[in-house]
């Protein structure tokens, strides 16, 4: 399959992750230049480690402001970014209208 990515610079979120290694090993195989984050280090550079060589990767968690920057200044260094994947997310397996007021907020500030 060609998605016409060849060269692109790609960042998929969370990339650590099931889904998001998955999506970043796809489009790695495209022959993107793809950029993952995520918090564990661990997990992260044995992830790295699977999707190639122009995989690169940035320890941060996006669930604040200064961690959404330290990925915004990774990718500030290359010459342009062809696309996000955003990978993140937080939910709870439950009735939307059970949902208290509480909860909603817990999760936007998340």
């Amino acid at each position: 399959m060609d998605f016409g990515i060849k060269g692109t610079v790609v960042i998929v979120t969370d990339g650590a992750t099931a889904n998001g290694c998955a999506i970043a090993r796809a489009l790695h195989e495209e022959s993107a230049t793809v950029v993952i984050n995520g918090r564990k280090q661990a997990k992260l550079e044995v992830t790295f480690a699977a999707i190639g060589p122009n995989a690169h990767a940035v320890v941060t968690g996006l669930r604040t402001k200064q961690g959404a920057m330290i990925l915004a200044r990774c990718a500030a260094g290359y010459s342009s970014v062809g696309f996000l994947v955003n990978n993140i997310g937080v939910f709870d397996i439950c009735d939307f209208f059970a949902v208290t007021d509480e909860a909603w907020q817990d999760h936007l500030q998340q």
